[in-house]
């Protein structure tokens, strides 16, 4: 009887890790179809953004090299990743077109950048500004700058056209100028004549009554 009580307890030992392990839940069926995260999982997000920064990269440096072939002396590198580009946009005048690329450029962010025009006034700058930003953001995702360069020499150019005054309206402004200098002088010279005339009668009416009370 003994005997038997011992082979029936070394017979649940020896079953014991089969009953714990057909109980396991992640032997169970229920959990079949459930997906384990891994070590893989947790790190795909991290991967994707290096492989998505790396392209960016990339695409910025080839960008800046089609720039620098294209532009030629008119293209100045300041940084990795910001330069200056001179643009002849109206006659001899020119912009200087600065400009920064963020690290997600282009598949996230729009290029920053900055006009220097003296021969512009602020207001207009800041137009051409707002054209150019909202033309930037419509083309997140792509390579834009050269995009921009040529907006300045064209559609920019037009703009630019639009605030100067017409060869017309110079000349009659220059005329107006012309006139008012002329009439301008001619005051003063009469100015000047009245001032003489009148300190010669005083010097005479002197002279007179000096006469008048000698005699």
């Amino acid at each position: 009887k003994i005997k038997i009580v011992h082979v029936e307890g070394l017979l649940l030992l020896l079953l014991l890790p089969a009953i714990v392990v057909s109980a396991s839940p992640s032997r169970c069926p229920a959990n079949a179809n459930r997906p384990r995260l891994g070590i893989h999982s947790k790190l795909a997000p991290r991967v994707r953004q290096h492989e998505a920064m790396s392209a960016d990269r990339q695409e910025r440096e080839e960008e800046m090299e089609a720039l620098s072939a294209i532009f030629g002396e008119d293209f100045s590198k300041v940084s990795d990743d910001s330069f200056e580009i001179s643009l002849a946009v109206e006659g001899e005048q020119s912009i200087r077109f600065l400009c920064a690329l963020p690290e997600f450029y282009p598949s996230q962010e729009p290029p920053l950048f900055e006009l220097k025009a003296d021969w512009l006034e602020p207001s207009q700058v800041n137009l051409l500004i707002e054209e150019l930003e909202k033309l930037a953001r419509e083309s997140v995702g792509e390579v834009v700058v050269f995009k921009l360069t040529e907006f300045l020499r064209n559609e920019g150019a037009e703009l630019i056209r639009s605030f100067l005054p017409s060869p017309r309206e110079e000349a009659s402004t220059r005329d107006q100028e012309e006139a008012d200098e002329e009439l301008a002088s001619a005051m003063q010279s009469k100015l000047l004549n009245d001032f003489f005339d009148e300190q010669e009668d005083n010097r005479r009416s002197v002279h007179i009554q000096e006469e008048h009370v000698s005699s």
